[in-house]
């Protein structure tokens, strides 16, 4: 599959997901797949469809960046949630989600987030912290959120909405 993609021009097949979107938009099909009103678009797909041309980290941000971008051009009023792994919840990416009146879900992982990782230690020791656990046969999932919040990021520090 790898090796399919790869050869293909996103930009080729973008009419066909036109042809198909605003068909199942009209009709309302897709309201059940939304989220306070807003759409759900998942950016990652690393798991699944990997590329032997793309390989560094900044070139994928750079490359998400202009996914983002491709999403907002044809659908300048919908409301979004992009959600994405942690290589998208660096500073880059996190202003252009902004820069495009999107709302967003990113992973933080705790190495790559050292003061983040920090405040919101503070944030559960003072309550603030929103908890959701997943009990499953043999494992727990346990979800931990905070809405607002500082990232620590070049040049500037990013306040977070």
């Amino acid at each position: 599959m790898r090796e399919v993609i790869d050869e293909v021009d996103p930009e080729e097949i973008t009419p066909l997901f036109d042809d198909f979107f605003r068909p199942l938009q009209r009709g309302k099909h897709l309201e059940q797949y939304s989220v306070s009103g807003r759409y759900i678009a998942a950016i990652d797909g690393s798991q699944y469809f990997t590329s032997e041309k793309i390989s560094c980290p900044g070139c994928l941000i750079k490359e998400g960046k202009r996914l983002l971008g491709r999403l907002r051009k044809p659908h300048p009023k919908l409301s979004f949630i992009i959600v994405a792994d942690g290589l998208c919840s660096k500073q880059p990416a996190i202003e252009e989600v902004l820069a495009l009146r999107m709302d967003y879900v990113l992973v933080a992982k705790s190495d790559d987030h050292e003061m983040l990782m920090e405040w919101v230690n503070e944030q559960r020791a003072l309550k603030e912290v929103t908890r959701w656990e997943v009990r499953e046969k043999d494992r727990t999932r346990i979800y931990e959120w905070v809405n607002v919040g500082p990232y620590a990021g070049l040049p500037f520090c990013l306040h977070i909405p």
